[in-house]
């Protein structure tokens, strides 16, 4: 993985060829497609799209947003040369859902994915390049890709999508290349794509995305703001009264130097040197409230994530109902995974313990999951987190009170964050 990360990661596509068409047996299927076509409500805009590519441009053919897929209709679409996009296959694919859980805890990041059903020749979208760093799996067929580079500084990993290009708008390719089963195409946010199914063959692929906003831009959204409102308690210079005359010579109408006198253009250039230093005092305090922006950022990976999946065995481990009673002083618990639970303290003096473990499959289909506790509780939650990937004794956890410690485990083993582990 060092390789990957040093000589691709965010900075030149990997072609994998592997020579195996099984490999990716189990991730999705188009007899899967057509089992949950038929036997599940898959709904249009929600779980399914149709789309075509005609001319040099995309249309996204759905009925009504929301309505139900019938799933005749679907594969007469497909007939008809539409490429079928299933989203959130990991919602109804547990080996998908496997691959993003775990991906998950390798990025640091959330992880999405899409299931792209090309016909025979056939293109479904026009070349553009993505917010994420795309990982393509091929799972049936072939399909050829075609990847460029970025354009522009401007456009070198982005933080939203693209328009869709024009062919003498994207230059020649770095990458030509057809993909067939067993094989994986990474490329980095803003490298533009397109892709097309081969005469004569279908093809089936596993879009895995990464990254989606998870760059330093976005926590900087977080730190800045605090970084600014400390300042402003320290700083006396940032508390002083703009210039009395600004509307004469700041804003936008007044930005043509052309259309000014000198003593304009010098207020405006003193102007723009005083609001430089005072940005300086606001960075004094940036380092102080990285800690709490990383928070924030956590709690949203919690709120994002996958829930992880359980082995036989960690399901036998399981919270059930009844099973409390099961909790005792010299029980033995586990947290569940490394990176499904974050604790951050809150502004009511308490913290709050946000999890992953009970999300759904789907991204932010339901609210954020977290359990509060105590401030004079932390110290025993944090016992449990940092024992992983050991278990620990409920009468371990460093707090005075019995009955606290019982209570901590039995809370965290009732939402799912920690299993019960039998006797070592």
């Amino acid at each position: 993985m060092e390789e990957f990360y040093s000589q691709h990661w965010e900075k030149r596509p990997l072609l994998v060829q592997r020579e195996s068409p099984q490999y990716y047996d189990g991730f999705f299927s188009k007899n899967e497609m057509d089992r949950q076509l038929r036997e599940e409500e898959l709904c249009y805009g929600v779980d399914i799209d149709v789309t075509k590519y005609i001319d040099g441009k995309r249309f996204t053919l759905n009925p009504d947003h929301g309505e139900r897929a019938d799933p005749e209709e679907v594969w007469k679409f497909y007939e008809d040369g539409c490429s079928v996009r299933f989203l959130k296959p990991q919602e109804h694919c547990r080996a998908t859902w496997r691959l993003l859980a775990g991906l998950e805890g390798e990025f640091g990041s959330f992880c999405g994915s899409n299931s792209y059903l090309t016909p025979a020749g056939s293109q479904g979208f026009a070349p553009h390049y993505d917010d994420i760093e795309a990982f393509c799996i091929q799972l049936e067929g072939q399909k050829r890709w075609r990847v460029y580079e970025p354009r522009n500084a401007q456009e070198t990993l982005p933080r939203e999508s693209s328009q869709n290009f024009k062919q003498d708008e994207i230059g020649e390719p770095v990458i030509d290349v057809v993909l067939k089963p067993g094989d994986l195409l990474y490329f980095p946010r803003g490298w533009i794509h397109q892709a097309v199914s081969p005469e004569g063959e279908h093809s089936l692929h596993l879009t895995v995305s990464t990254a989606l906003h998870n760059n330093w831009v976005d926590l900087l959204q977080f730190a800045l703001p605090q970084a600014l409102q400390h300042a402003a308690e320290g700083e006396v210079d940032l508390r002083k009264s703009l210039p009395r005359d600004l509307l004469q010579f700041a804003g936008i109408v007044n930005s043509n130097p052309e259309d000014h006198e000198t003593a304009v253009i010098q207020a405006r250039g003193d102007f723009k040197q005083e609001a430089k230093t005072l940005a300086k005092l606001v960075l004094k305090y940036l380092p102080g409230v990285l800690d709490g922006a990383a928070d924030q950022v956590g709690r949203e990976l919690m709120h994002a994530k996958m829930p992880p999946p359980l082995t036989t065995s960690e399901e036998a481990q399981h919270f059930k109902d009844g099973s409390e009673g099961d909790l005792t002083p010299e029980s033995r618990v586990r947290l569940v995974r490394r990176d499904a639970a974050r604790l951050i303290p809150n502004d009511e003096g308490e913290v709050v313990l946000y999890h992953c473990v009970q999300n759904p499959r789907a991204y932010h289909t339901e609210e954020a999951k977290g359990i509060v506790f105590d401030l004079d509780q932390a110290a025993g939650v944090e016992f449990v987190l940092a024992a992983y990937p050991d278990s620990v004794l409920v009468s371990q956890l460093p707090l005075a009170d019995l009955q606290d410690r019982l209570d901590i485990c039995l809370t965290l083993y009732e939402q799912g964050v920690v299993l019960l582990v039998p006797d070592e």
